[in-house]
């Protein structure tokens, strides 16, 4: 795969004990898209802070995160097509 992409960092603070499964919430906005990839052409890397919830099977909030995201185009991928 020539675009590694790295969990580089993470804060994490816990609300609520889980009880059952938890499912990870995240949003990319299109500027996120953007932004990324003119990294990428640019330096050949990008990151960024992102919000991550962790959210049971009732809805509830049981952690919230801030990651740092790391992208890397280590083999020259062709960004143009974007």
């Amino acid at each position: 795969m020539p675009l590694e992409v790295w969990l580089k960092s993470a804060e994490i603070q816990y609300r609520r004990p889980a009880t059952t499964d938890l499912k990870l919430h995240f949003k990319l906005s299109n500027e996120d898209i953007k932004n990324a990839i003119e990294g990428l052409k640019r330096n050949g890397k990008y990151e960024a802070w992102h919000s991550v919830e962790a959210i049971d099977k009732h809805g509830t909030i049981c952690a919230e995160s801030k990651v740092l995201v790391y992208l890397r185009n280590h083999k020259n991928l062709n960004l143009n097509a974007f």
